[in-house]
């Protein structure tokens, strides 16, 4: 027994002012409560290649298994339709076999259709026509339209509705409706994926019918004008390279699902192919096919008991219950059966209103049916919810944050809880993770132990042949002749579904703190973005997260696999996307601990501060038309992305191949000033990985990720200082933490340009695979532009300290210790890089060409430009006057601040300069002495000093250079230059006689 309800208003905004970054929170895969989210699960095997089978290129073929799995993932997200079981996973098995996965419901058409009233079969008929109309608008064609594969969700709470079908009580959904889209229009299987039952003349007719170039019933003014303008197919629709198809024989299934839903008697037989009742089917078919009749007539000259049930059938109650005209329902079956497509009329001609469309009023009173009247209730939310668009609401309560703990007590004491209006309506404990989407509850019950898999096998539908059979039996002869076993063919379709347990899972959620599931963010003023760690302690405080405390401390790869840690990270986050901007600073705190795999698709989106409207953007660019320019070349991406992340499934797949070649594009026509160049397909690759279902938002993310952290790095001109400049800061950062790594390095000769261009070229996406990538780029977007720096640096200080990189020559480094880089422990990594990346002055990483202002606490601090000679030739890096001032103090602070920061003054000036007016608490190093040997640095190693930053205030920049370059070579570590010397002190009033 199912219930629904739409927690946040699933009715689309406006697109024109904002980002559409909540609609994938609420429309379509919104919270919704259901008694039960039940999961099935189906499989079919694709056409094997031969072995020696290879394409033009003179390369292996992609496996067609790989195929449809790259055409699943275009559409797994893109597909929200109230009346589609929406599709969820598909895992690729051996043997080419494919499991799909999908969300379920509970009672199919078919089982109880007798007991179904008028009323309720037209319902049926309009809800099919509805789903069928907007996957047509999707461009893709369901070619199975048959009672079949529709199942009836439940939308009343109501414990009768488990064994009674009440009116308006159900909706009709679509199950296994994108087949004849996921197999390449039938040609990349062995079996027919056309239903017998539902299957249109011309597909029998042609065996190599096709996808694209069809019409929906919006682009034509009647069904009876042949002259009708189409419109331009949508950007953002899957393609495939097929043709010959027109989605009118979805109109000649809706046909004969109507006859079978009004006449109760199926019209044309479900029969097996080699039955003599099947073949005289199929003659009948292409008959009308060849002639143009219609199938109605055909099958009325026949008796049966179709004919008998039509005869006695009363069809004006149906034009009555339609709104119709007397016989307007016989008339728009008669259309739909021609055997012509050209004389059928478009589904979305039977819909739409402006057509004054048969079923179009039909549908319009179900629209407005309120959700009081489908039995539903609604529990609310107190907050205001930030949809994508920009645009808020406020959504009542009827769970406050006072109540609350009451509500955990309930559900403690007694295992269950009222959260509606209904006496009748209870939730329990274990039925919590039904609050959810279907996506979370699926994603969540993979964590707890779920696989399609098993299921699958236990049923005997995973069919294996031991290895020795499938040896050849015969080798010889003059001409080497094979001969190999006869193999018994499995079956490559399977009809029913098995229903995925979930036990588990409700377990697991049953042993969870009822609070997780209704989150009560704090004020996103009180939180701060640099509070990390606080926000972490308060969340796992005990009593309010059970497990939380617990795994909050492990790694990401232990965190992401913990089924209680996830949901309350996945409820939390979906609660902070929704009222972002209002909870930003929330969202970066909670970002600095981890991101819900989940949901790191659109928190990477906030977190680069994408906005606008990216769907008209991404929609106004062609990116189809070949182009060979110095910008961007066809050939050259065509060389480029079949080697871009080849071991990924989806990246493999021909639709990941065009997906990628048409963001690059894109992206070069956003930027004019920047051109297309090795290693942008890396960072594509990463953005459509997340998004490969939304292309616009994954070109968004792509434009600002580059202009952030690669800015410059892909210009037309392909400026040399860019990357130049990046090295030589690269350089210095290295000798302020490590300097003696950085004179090793030095002396052998291995300089940033020859091992460290494939990392932030791609921004690490070359060596690490996608899902360590992922994890970098976690933190890389908490931080600023330099923070690739600090990984970069992190990686080198691990291959010293586990590689023993400083123990190896120049050829040793290169071709055995750096190659190593994707075995680096990346927690590690990113740990020491965020903790440099902290104590590290900000202006100590500027940057001419960054092109983003430096800041910290909101302050800038302006420092003045070198060129690359001068960056070079000094290997400390610069402090801002402005910034020293700031973490010594303050600008106007006392004398006294200084001795308490994290500073240590090293004042190399002579002694006369020194004892007219120095720092207080400062070193007095004199730059002769030091230059010399002749000063004891053993006050320079003293635990406290040795881990402040040594700022060295100067008079003559030339010699603050020497004197900072020997104090690298000694191995002092964090040692800079103060930007302008003394002279920029002067005019502060901090300068005073020393003590002694």
């Amino acid at each position: 027994m199912y219930y629904k309800c739409n927690v946040l208003p699933s009715k689309p905004l406006a697109l024109e002012t904002c980002l559409n970054l909540g609609n994938k929170l609420s429309a379509g895969s919104g919270l919704q409560i259901m008694r039960t989210h039940r999961l099935g699960a189906f499989t079919f095997y694709s056409r094997s290649h031969q072995g020696d089978e290879c394409g033009s290129d003179g390369l292996p073929l992609t496996p067609n298994s790989v195929k449809i799995v790259g055409r699943f993932h275009a559409i797994k997200d893109g597909l929200q339709h109230p009346g589609l079981c929406r599709y969820l996973d598909i895992v690729r098995c051996k043997d080419e076999q494919l499991i799909v996965v999908s969300e379920l419901t509970k009672r199919s058409l078919l089982d109880c259709l007798a007991e179904l009233t008028l009323a309720q079969r037209v319902q049926i008929l309009c809800e099919v026509a509805d789903s069928v109309a907007y996957l047509h608008s999707r461009s893709i064609v369901c070619a199975r339209i048959s009672a079949s594969c529709i199942f009836l969700e439940m939308l009343t709470d109501s414990e009768e509705a488990s064994d009674t079908i009440s009116e308006n009580a159900y909706r009709a959904k679509l199950f296994n409706y994108a087949m004849y889209y996921l197999t390449g229009c039938g040609e990349e299987v062995d079996f027919p994926v056309h239903r017998l039952d539902c299957a249109a003349p011309e597909v029998l007719l042609d065996s190599a019918v096709a996808f694209a170039n069809f019409a929906t019933a919006d682009e034509a003014k009647s069904t009876q004008n042949s002259k009708s303008t189409r419109q331009k197919p949508n950007p953002e629709c899957p393609r495939l390279d097929c043709s010959n198809v027109d989605s009118r024989m979805d109109s000649f299934g809706l046909g004969l699902l109507a006859l079978h839903l009004l006449v109760g008697v199926p019209p044309l037989p479900a029969a097996l192919p080699d039955s003599d009742e099947a073949l005289a089917t199929v003659a009948m078919l292409i008959r009308c096919g060849c002639t143009g009749d219609c199938l109605l007539d055909s099958l009325l000259a026949v008796d049966s008991d179709f004919t008998n049930a039509f005869k006695s059938f009363d069809w004006a109650a149906v034009d009555q219950e339609l709104g119709i005209g007397l016989g307007g329902t016989l008339d728009m079956i008669r259309s739909c059966l021609s055997g012509w497509p050209s004389h059928r009329p478009f589904v979305s001609d039977l819909v739409s209103a402006k057509f004054e469309a048969p079923l179009a009023a039909k549908l319009e009173q179900l629209r407005s049916r309120s959700s009081s009247e489908l039995g539903g209730f609604q529990p609310r939310v107190d907050i205001r919810c930030r949809r994508r668009f920009g645009q808020f609401r406020p959504e009542k309560s009827s769970v406050s944050n006072g109540d609350a703990a009451a509500l955990g007590k309930q559900l403690d004491a007694d295992d269950d809880v009222d959260i509606g209006p209904s006496e009748k309506r209870l939730i329990t404990r274990g039925e919590l993770a039904s609050l959810r989407s279907v996506e979370e509850f699926y994603h969540w019950w993979t964590l707890a132990g779920g696989d399609p898999v098993q299921p699958i096998r236990q049923a005997g539908l995973v069919q294996r042949h031991r290895p020795i059979t499938q040896l050849p039996c015969y080798l010889g002869g003059s001409a080497g002749l094979i001969l190999y076993l006869e193999q018994p063919k499995p079956h490559l379709l399977h009809e029913f579904v098995v229903a995925l347990n979930d036990r588990e899972l409700r377990d697991r959620v049953r042993k969870l703190n009822p609070l997780v599931f209704f989150p009560v963010p704090r004020q996103p003023e009180s939180v701060s973005a640099t509070s990390a760690a606080a926000t972490a302690a308060t969340s796992s405080a005990p009593g309010r997260h059970g497990a939380y405390a617990d795994t909050s401390s492990q790694p990401k790869a232990v965190k992401e696999r913990d089924v209680a840690y996830q949901i309350e990270r996945c409820v939390l986050f979906h609660q902070l996307l929704l009222c972002c901007p209002y909870a930003r600073p929330l969202l970066l705190a909670e970002s600095a601990k981890d991101i819900p795999p989940l949901y790191r698709a659109l928190t990477w989106a906030h977190l680069l501060g994408v906005s606008g409207d990216v769907r008209s953007r991404y929609g106004a660019l062609d990116t189809v038309t070949p182009r060979e320019s110095r910008r961007i070349s066809d050939k050259q991406l065509a060389s480029d992305i079949p080697r871009c992340h080849q071991y990924n499934p989806l990246m493999a797949s021909p639709h990941g191949h065009a997906k990628l070649r048409k963001l690059i594009k894109a992206w070069v026509l956003r930027r004019p000033s920047c051109a297309y160049y090795q290693g942008v397909d890396s960072v594509a690759a990463v953005f459509l990985h997340l998004n490969f279902s939304d292309e616009p938002l994954a070109l968004a993310c792509l434009e600002r990720f580059i202009d952030k952290y690669q800015a410059n790095f892909f210009a037309n001109d392909n400026n040399k200082e860019v990357t130049q400049e990046y090295f030589a800061v690269f350089q210095q950062l290295l000798a302020f933490h490590c300097p003696t790594l950085a004179v090793y390095l030095e002396q052998i000769g291995l300089f940033p340009d020859h091992y460290a261009f494939p990392w932030f070229l791609t921004m690490f996406a070359h060596h690490f695979s996608l899902p360590s990538v992922v994890h970098i780029w976690d933190a890389l977007l908490l931080g600023n532009s330099s923070f690739p720096l600090f990984v970069g640096l992190a990686i080198l200080l691990q291959l010293k300290r586990r590689l023993g990189l400083m123990e190896h020559d120049f050829n040793e480094a290169v071709h055995d210790i750096l190659p190593q880089v994707a075995n680096v422990n990346l927690e590690l990594c990113l740990s020491d890089a965020t903790r440099m990346y902290r104590d590290t002055p900000h202006s100590c990483s500027y940057r001419k060409f960054d092109g983003s202002d430096l800041e910290l606490c909101g302050q800038q601090f302006p420092i003045d430009t070198l060129d690359i000679e001068a960056l070079q030739r000094c290997r400390a890096p610069r402090i801002s006057q402005e910034e020293f001032l700031t973490i010594a103090g303050h600008l106007d602070a006392k004398v006294s601040c200084i001795a308490r920061s994290r500073l240590s003054i090293i004042d190399i000036r002579p002694a006369g300069e020194y004892g007219r007016g120095c720092l207080p608490n400062s070193i007095h190093l004199p730059a002769e002495t030091v230059l010399s040997n002749q000063c004891d640095l053993a006050r320079l190693s003293d635990p406290v000093v040795q881990a402040n930053v040594k700022v060295l205030i100067y008079r003559l920049e030339e010699e603050a250079i020497s004197v900072a370059n020997h104090l690298v070579m000694r191995g002092v570590t964090r040692v800079c230059l103060l930007q302008g010397g003394v002279e920029g002190l002067r005019s502060t009033g901090l300068l005073a006689l020393p003590s002694n």
